[in-house]
Parts: structure tokens; C-alpha cells; sequence
């Protein structure tokens, strides 16, 4: 993850300046004109980006998740069968961990991978810590488990534009029975973080029945393709402007 990469508001501009001196740098040229697939793919990684707990995990003294290409695409179908249906439905797969959120709004869903991770964590509020085998918790407890090291993530929305559907896939799944004290340790500073209802009032999200498994325009969020290639890509173009 490079969460300090930056891409340039103006796409003319930065396509125009790449293209006068993509035969001299010997960039790979990848197009930087504003479509739909470029779009996505930004959406899609700035959702990995932010919806991966980062900050909530160190919160608790836990590693931070690495970002799995493989969890993102199967994530990905998954968010875009669930947009089809227009309802969150949970995989059978039980080989990962699953968080699930929707949002509905008639003039169009917005929610954004750090709302997600919010809405997930915010269930801290229902967990006592040093008990095991809990409920109404598992996005909480899967966000911060500390065993798991691997995570995807997918985003589509309704064919009108007024649902969006965000997945989470990790591994190793969290959420084991008789795990819990091992796997979710309290914060370090000893307070709850729990977000306000402030943070929250922008969207709802569906809870599983099962501990192990967690609930939650048309974009068509593409699959992270090639994703070290276009961060070189953006990057470079980034550099080149510094230059002029």
C-alpha cells in the first residue's frame, strides 16, 4: 500500500504532459484519460486502501493486513453478484473471513472504504473483552483478529446506482470459537474507541447470523489490474509535473 500516492485532479493536463515525453522517459504508457475502467480502478484501490483497518488494528497492538489480489477478486465478484440480487446475502465459503455493508439512498449510495472499516469496528461497543464466544460482534472481531494477515476488498453498486455493496475477504479467518481472547486484545491505551453517531449517520449495514461469518454508479468497480504497475504509472506522471 502507498497511502501517500497522489493522482492530479486534472487527467487532460497530466495526460497531455505524459504524452509529450513518453518516447524520451520510456514509461510504460498506460491511458490516464478519464473512462469509467481508470475511475474504477481508483475507487477500487482507494477502498483497499481504507476499508483494510489500518490504524484500527494498531489501535489493539495488531500487525496491519496485507492486501491479497486474489481475496480483492473473488471480493470483487462477490460485491457485484450481491448488486444484481439487491440484497447482501453471505458466500458459503468458509475458507475466509467475510464482512459485508450496504448502503441505499435514492439519489445515488456513497460509502467509501473508511466508513466501512467504521461501521465494521463500531460493533466494539457490544464486546467484553476476556470473554469468549461472542455475538452481535464478528465485523468488530474480524477487523482487528490478530491471526489473520491477508485481506480483499470489493465494491459495485445496484444497476440504478442507488445501492452499493462493499465485501470483505480475509484469511486467516477470524472469529474461531474458543479464540477470542487470544485473537482480540483490548486497546493499548486502555479506552474504547467507538465512532460517533456522526460518523456512522451515512449508511446502515446487515449483520450475520453467524460468528464466524459477518454481514455487511453502475461503477462496475474493476479488479485491481495490474496494481504495482499503475501505481509506478501514477507515480511517474506525479514526478513528471514536478518537473515543469
Amino acid at each position: 500500500m502507498d497511502s501517500g500516492m497522489i493522482i492530479d485532479t486534472k487527467p487532460a493536463i497530466v495526460t497531455h504532459k505524459l504524452m509529450s515525453k513518453l518516447k524520451s522517459a520510456r514509461y510504460e504508457m498506460i491511458s490516464l484519460t478519464v473512462e469509467s475502467s481508470t475511475i474504477a480502478c481508483v475507487e477500487r484501490r482507494q477502498m483497499s486502501q481504507s476499508a483494510d483497518g489500518v490504524g484500527l488494528r494498531e489501535l489493539h497492538g495488531c500487525p496491519p493486513l496485507h492486501l491479497s489480489e486474489t481475496l480483492a477478486k473473488a471480493a470483487q465478484k462477490y460485491a457485484e453478484v450481491m448488486a444484481k440480487k439487491g440484497f447482501p446475502e453471505h458466500s458459503e465459503c468458509t475458507d475466509y473471513g467475510e464482512n459485508l455493508i450496504t448502503r441505499w439512498h435514492s439519489g445515488g449510495a456513497v460509502l467509501t472504504g473508511r466508513q466501512a472499516a467504521l461501521a465494521w469496528y463500531s460493533e466494539i461497543s457490544f464486546y467484553k473483552f476476556g470473554k469468549e464466544n461472542q455475538t452481535n460482534c464478528g465485523h468488530f472481531t474480524q477487523v482487528v483478529w490478530r491471526d489473520t494477515q491477508k485481506a480483499g476488498f470489493g465494491v459495485a453498486r445496484t444497476k440504478d446506482g442507488t445501492g452499493i455493496y462493499v465485501v470483505g475477504r480475509y484469511q486467516k479467518p477470524g472469529n474461531y470459537l474458543n479464540n477470542y481472547c487470544e485473537n482480540v486484545p483490548p486497546p493499548k491505551s486502555g479506552v474504547k474507541y467507538i465512532p460517533t453517531n456522526e460518523e456512522l449517520s451515512r449508511f446502515q449495514y446487515r449483520h450475520g447470523g453467524h460468528t464466524r461469518k459477518q454481514e455487511m454508479q453502475k461503477m462496475q468497480l474493476e479488479v485491481v489490474f495490474l496494481q504495482e504497475t499503475f501505481k509506478k504509472t501514477v507515480t511517474n506522471t506525479r514526478n513528471l509535473l514536478l518537473q515543469q
